[in-house]
C-alpha cells in the first residue's frame, strides 16, 4: 500500500515567529498545555483589554498552579508566559494586520484579516494545530509527516462528500504521520472548540478508516484533538451521530478523543515495532 500527503492549507504569515514558539514550550509540561488550552478557550473574542486579561490569567496560574513545581519549570513558565502574552499582543495588533496584508495580500482579503477578531479566531486555531503537530512530529522523523494536507492511498484521494446530494466535500486532515516500514499512521483533526467538529469531519474519518481497514492496516490512530475537556468532545461526537442516525448503516465509528487533559500523553505514543 502506498500513502502520500499533499499540503494544501493556506500558509499564514508570522507562524514561525509568534505561534510555533508557544507550541514548542507548551509541550514541555502538562500544566503548560492545559493552561494554554484554557486560555485559548477563554480568551476567544477580541476586546480592547484582552491582552491585559490574558496577562492577569497567566499571573494567577503562576501563583496557584506553578509555584509548587520545580525551579526549572518555574523558570520555564516565565518564558512560556511571555510567549503566550506576545502571541495575543501580536495577533490583535493593527500593525500585525498590516504585515499580513503586505506579505499575504490575497489571504488577508479572503479571510478578512483586517479585523482583529478574525485574526484572533484564525491564529488561535493555528496555535492549537501547531501544539498537536509539535507533540507528534518527532516520532515520524525520517518518515512521512504533514499538516493541512490531502491523503492519497494507492494514488486515490481520501475524500468525504456531505450536504444535500453530496454537493460539498471534505478533503484534508490537520495533522498526519505515516511510517511505511511499520505500516502505521496517525491522523488528527484539531479543534479549539469541539463544537466545530462537524458532520464533514466525521464523514472524513469514516472514509479514512474504511480505506485503512480495506488495506489491512493493523494499527493506526484517527483522533479528534481539542483544547476543551474530553467530556465535551464525547458530547459533540454523540451529537453528530444523532444527526447522522437516519443515514446509511455503518455511519457510526470508533475514533480517539483527545481532550486537553490527554494532550500531554500524545508525546508518549510510540510507533509499533517493525516486524
Amino acid at each position: 500500500m502506498n500513502i502520500t500527503f499533499t499540503p494544501v492549507d493556506d500558509i499564514y504569515y508570522g507562524v514561525e515567529e509568534y505561534v510555533r514558539p508557544v507550541a514548542n514550550i507548551a509541550i514541555k509540561y502538562d500544566a503548560f498545555l492545559q493552561i494554554t488550552c484554557v486560555i485559548l478557550n477563554t480568551f476567544n473574542t477580541y476586546s480592547e483589554h484582552i491582552v491585559q486579561d490574558v496577562q492577569k490569567a497567566l499571573k494567577l496560574y503562576e501563583e496557584y498552579r506553578i509555584r509548587d513545581m520545580e525551579e526549572t519549570a518555574r523558570n520555564d513558565y516565565v518564558l512560556f508566559s511571555q510567549k503566550v502574552y506576545n502571541f495575543y499582543w501580536t495577533v490583535v495588533d493593527e500593525e500585525f494586520g498590516r504585515q499580513i496584508r503586505d506579505n499575504r495580500q490575497e489571504l488577508y482579503y479572503k479571510k478578512k484579516l483586517r479585523y482583529p477578531d478574525n485574526r484572533l479566531h484564525r491564529y488561535r486555531g493555528i496555535l492549537f494545530e501547531e501544539i498537536v503537530s509539535a507533540a507528534v512530529r518527532d516520532r515520524f522523523h525520517g518518515s512521512l509527516f504533514c499538516t493541512g494536507c490531502r491523503i492519497h492511498i494507492d494514488h486515490v484521494q481520501v475524500l468525504a462528500r456531505y450536504g444535500e446530494g453530496g454537493a460539498s466535500h471534505k478533503e484534508t486532515i490537520d495533522v498526519a504521520g505515516w511510517n511505511n516500514l511499520a505500516k502505521y499512521g496517525e491522523f488528527y483533526e484539531c479543534k479549539v472548540n469541539p463544537k466545530r467538529f462537524g458532520i464533514e469531519n466525521y464523514k472524513f474519518f469514516i472514509e479514512l478508516k474504511s480505506r485503512l481497514d480495506q488495506n489491512g492496516i493493523p494499527e493506526y490512530v484517527i483522533a479528534l484533538a481539542s483544547a476543551d475537556a474530553k467530556e465535551h468532545l464525547k458530547a459533540q461526537k454523540e451529537y453528530i451521530e444523532s444527526c447522522m442516525e437516519n443515514e446509511e448503516k455503518g455511519c457510526v465509528i470508533a475514533f480517539t478523543l483527545i481532550g486537553r487533559e490527554d494532550l500531554f500523553e500524545l508525546l508518549n505514543y510510540t510507533i509499533p515495532d517493525i516486524v
